[in-house]
């Protein structure tokens, strides 16, 4: 176009995408890798949940359970509705998998507005990436929760591990992939009350950073040590204040312990005092046969 005066315009490009329901099988694996791993995807912005993993063993009998609640009410808000696919993964320092468990579900099926997740997987020692990713079978819209976990080698020392909070929730409904490792004979939900010592049709993980004076605290606070390490272990609580570093005392008591192959771990529960709102620190100090551990639970905004 050379007519003076004129000017010509054009679109600098179109985007039209692939069904996520055409990729071949290697784009998909590309696809999952990218959710898994990159802080922001490809193409969309996953939603996020909170994901809890925990050790179930030390050394050769070492193994992950990876525990979340997954966003049902949001999935069927936003996405085509259809079947979704959950899978829980673990990566070691090298990116390879070691841990990947799958199923198929229909969000669109319940009514609730989350509902939780429990992948068990054996782990030989060593440091992980875990992600619980799921996607829309149709569109490939994500959500991705992400978190770190270490499997210990057996060791004669005893060492707190990082805690998984509880919250009361009555008919709470669990998604169970995989199998405890080690040969429990317990299947199901009820796996989760013999390994972690709490009902499943009565508490669900919890994420909550917002406690009001009065607030029951529950949590699972497991360990690794020698054989035997559970008998006379005792915990005990207190509040920092993050403003003023005053330290509360906390009452505390124990609800059920359980040790088995190194891995020991206790159901404490405490309940937040009638303090000024502010922002503070949960510290848990456990006392054993070899001294002392301290362990910086979680920081809480109490109001």
């Amino acid at each position: 176009m050379t007519r003076p005066g004129c000017e010509v315009r054009t679109q600098a490009g179109y985007l039209n995408p692939k069904l996520f329901a055409d990729y071949t099988k290697i784009e998909k694996e590309l696809h999952l890798v990218d959710l898994a791993l990159a802080e922001k995807p490809a193409g969309q912005v996953p939603l996020r949940f909170p994901l809890t993993a925990l050790a179930t063993g030390a050394g050769q009998d070492g193994g992950l359970c990876l525990l979340a609640g997954l966003p049902a009410r949001e999935m069927r808000e936003k996405w085509a509705g259809g079947p979704v696919e959950v899978l829980a993964l673990a990566y070691d320092r090298n990116d390879e998998i070691v841990v990947l468990t799958r199923s198929v579900e229909r969000p669109a099926s319940t009514k609730d507005d989350v509902f939780y997740l429990a992948a068990w997987a054996a782990a030989p020692p060593g440091v992980y990436r875990c992600r619980v990713v799921i996607r829309d079978l149709e569109t490939g819209a994500a959500a991705v929760g992400a978190t770190t976990a270490a499997v210990s080698e057996s060791s004669p020392e005893f060492r707190l591990l990082p805690p998984l909070f509880l919250r009361a929730n009555r008919g709470a409904r669990y998604l169970i992939q995989g199998a405890p490792p080690g040969g429990s004979k317990k299947t199901g939900p009820a796996a989760l009350s013999e390994r972690f010592l709490f009902d499943p049709s009565q508490y669900s993980p919890s994420s909550e950073t917002k406690l009001g004076k009065g607030t029951e605290v529950w949590m699972l606070v497991p360990w690794t040590g020698p054989e035997g390490f559970a008998e006379g272990l005792e915990f005990t609580a207190r509040l920092l204040d993050l403003l003023t570093n005053d330290e509360i005392p906390l009452s505390l008591a124990v609800a059920g312990k359980t040790e088995s192959r190194g891995l020991g771990a206790c159901l404490l529960r405490t309940e937040i005092p009638e303090v000024e709102a502010d922002e503070y620190r949960l510290l848990i100090t456990a006392v054993g046969k070899d001294g002392r551990m301290s362990l910086i639970a979680r920081d809480f905004h109490i109001e």
